[in-house]
């Protein structure tokens, strides 16, 4: 809706706006739960993004929601990354048509980062980035292309903000080791580990974007790769 309010240009993208705001409404009241504690909804990063396609002060509205996501989402996050045991945490290899990677929780903490420079999301992404280190899959894992991306990106992401050239070691470790492990001698990937054939939902796209992410940050490359936040 904030697109098509922007886009729009005539009385129409009111209509729009009311629409925003009917659903922010919503979810307001959804993030209360039934104990009368709060709980994320949305997540921060559609409504901060949509904040900057619309007028005050519904802007305002979007960002201050965007905020209290994050108050939400920070210490779960956190319990996640220490592996608490009453907390789930991701797998860092196995994922799923409805579950992710560690480094998929990477690559969200990347692009709040983005958005808000939040110091939290970036320490959060760099102790992501050190569990990885060393690690593979094991055998009884059936890693997807995509979690290699996220994993790549991760390192690459840790490598730009702390600049610890292990980061980037590992980055082109995990590239080497993908390539091996899903390209082999065929001209296209296949979907995962234990498949033969090619598919896209498993993120082949991906792990190209982030094979041509640690080229250029390996080489000193000034181009912007846009990182895989995407598939967050």
């Amino acid at each position: 809706y904030a697109w098509k309010y922007r886009e729009h240009g005539n009385p129409s993208r009111n209509v729009f706006l009311r629409a925003i705001e009917t659903l922010l409404a919503r979810f307001e009241r959804k993030r209360v739960q039934k104990d009368g504690s709060l709980a994320s909804t949305l997540g921060p990063l559609d409504c901060e993004l949509a904040a900057t396609m619309v007028p005050e002060p519904l802007a305002s509205r979007l960002r201050a929601f965007a905020a209290q996501e994050d108050e939400l989402i920070l210490p779960e996050l956190r319990r996640q990354v220490r592996g608490d045991t009453n907390s789930y945490v991701p797998p860092k290899w196995q994922t799923g048509y409805s579950a992710g990677t560690l480094a998929g929780q990477a690559m969200f903490c990347l692009a709040r980062h983005e958005q808000t420079n939040h110091p939290a999301y970036r320490d959060l992404l760099v102790t992501i980035a050190d569990r990885y280190l060393g690690s593979q899959p094991e055998e009884d894992v059936d890693a997807w292309p995509m979690s290699f991306a996220h994993a790549i990106g991760t390192q690459v992401a840790a490598w730009r903000f702390t600049r610890q050239p292990k980061h980037l070691d590992q980055a082109r470790e995990f590239a080497r080791m993908a390539v091996e492990m899903f390209w082999q001698d065929h001209p296209l990937p296949r979907a995962s580990l234990k498949t033969g054939h090619y598919e896209t939902i498993t993120g082949a796209d991906s792990l190209a974007l982030a094979l041509l992410e640690v080229h250029a940050a390996a080489n000193g490359l000034t181009l912007r790769i846009p990182a895989n936040t995407i598939d967050r």
